[in-house]
């Protein structure tokens, strides 16, 4: 490759297309994007000749097409792309394999939530990357360097745990946090509760294992409370069975 700058093609400005859109562009890399009219409301800094609504549209000398949409949208994609581009996905449970018909592809995983209408502060965030090929894979390499400074090679199978990580520990935890919301009066404000505990909880973190600062009545062995806050749950089994089974889970990892 040239030393001129990169230039990538991004198919999706949705929560994962629009927030690469802004990293690149913030970075110096040349962006074209196709998406829909109502998406791209999301990047107002895209000018309007970056954007095509055509998948035929993208040059073949870009040096990578990033995937930013739902898997399951793939099969509808690729029939419309020359097999001269380097296809790049950003799933964490797919194989690269799925563009195994192109010439050049990988996968650049980014371990992060994001959502188009929170952007993010920095991009501290570590980068997961495979390739087809050592030359693809070296290229993929610099260009994810140019927006975080953790960049790792990975697997299909190591992203797949990856990902079930990143699920379990924000998604499903974001969810806790949401359940947490609702226990609170309306006369509080609940961020204004729960934050405090929320974030202490997490800053912990920065120095030990999670086993390192568990706390709480599981923990303590505590049944008489845990009976209590299963009664309060009366009325939402499915959160109710979630806290019992939370709870064998704590008391397992430290009996």
């Amino acid at each position: 490759m040239k030393d001129a700058k990169f230039s990538v093609g991004i198919i999706g400005a949705g929560n994962v297309g629009s927030h690469l859109t802004r990293l690149f562009l913030n970075a110096g890399i040349d962006v074209v994007i196709c998406s829909s009219q109502k998406e791209l409301l999301n990047i107002p800094e895209l000018s309007s000749e970056k954007i095509i609504q055509d998948l035929s549209e993208f040059s073949e000398y870009t040096d990578f097409i990033f995937f930013t949409r739902r898997d399951r949208d793939l099969n509808l994609v690729l029939p419309a792309l020359s097999k001269r581009h380097k296809m790049i996905h950003c799933s964490g449970s797919m194989d690269m394999n799925v563009f195994s018909e192109f010439d050049s592809y990988g996968v650049f995983y980014p371990l992060q939530t994001f959502r188009k209408e929170h952007h993010l502060l920095n991009s501290d965030f570590p980068v997961f990357i495979e390739a087809s090929d050592k030359d693809t894979l070296h290229v993929l390499k610099k260009l994810a360097g140019m927006i975080t400074p953790k960049v790792f090679e990975a697997d299909f199978e190591t992203r797949r745990h990856l990902h079930l990580a990143g699920v379990l520990s924000s998604n499903f935890v974001n969810s806790l946090y949401a359940a947490a919301y609702e226990q609170i009066p309306d006369k509080y404000d609940a961020a204004e509760v729960l934050l405090p505990l929320m974030k202490e909880t997490l800053s912990r973190l920065d120095s030990g294992h999670p086993d390192e600062f568990q706390t709480g009545p599981a923990i303590r062995k505590d049944e008489e409370t845990i009976n209590k806050h299963l009664a309060m749950l009366s009325n939402h089994p499915d959160l109710q069975a979630l806290y019992r089974s939370m709870s064998e889970i704590i008391k397992k990892r430290h009996s």
